[in-house]
């Protein structure tokens, strides 16, 4: 047995759940992820991505903070409450005001929504390598 070869999971592309209400930056952030190297699943809601993080692992997720129906912090803390320790980052158009609640509740990085989306990547990408 070869122990230099890579495992299977090493191999696999990376899986991040986008969870946002608004479609139009669901669309564009499923092209800019999946042109990084990601595979993509997209949510409409807090509660879809907590039912999905039940069967599904994910190797990250990126949670916009206004919703319909739960929040961005209380989904991310209904994640972390529920044992999950994948990678969770905030995403707001009122970063700079939610990030002391986003990072108090779980959240690994909480990101400006104002089409920042290198900084979304390279946050997405340094909590799947802290994980590694």
């Amino acid at each position: 047995m070869n122990t230099n070869d890579p495992s299977p999971a090493a191999e696999r592309t990376p899986l991040v759940a986008v969870v946002d209400d608004d479609r139009m930056c669901t669309m564009m952030l499923d092209r800019i992820l999946t042109r990084a190297g990601y595979a993509v699943r997209v949510f409409a809601s807090g509660e879809e991505v907590l039912d999905a993080a039940g069967t599904t692992t994910f190797d990250a997720i990126c949670v916009d903070m206004s919703l319909q129906g739960i929040d961005g912090i209380e989904t991310i803390s209904r994640l972390k409450q529920a044992g999950g320790n994948t990678p969770a980052i905030l995403f707001s158009a009122s970063a700079d005001e939610v990030r002391e609640r986003a990072l108090a509740a779980g959240a690994t990085a909480c990101v400006a929504k104002s089409g920042a989306w290198d900084e979304l990547r390279a946050a997405i990408a340094e909590a799947i390598a802290a994980r590694s």
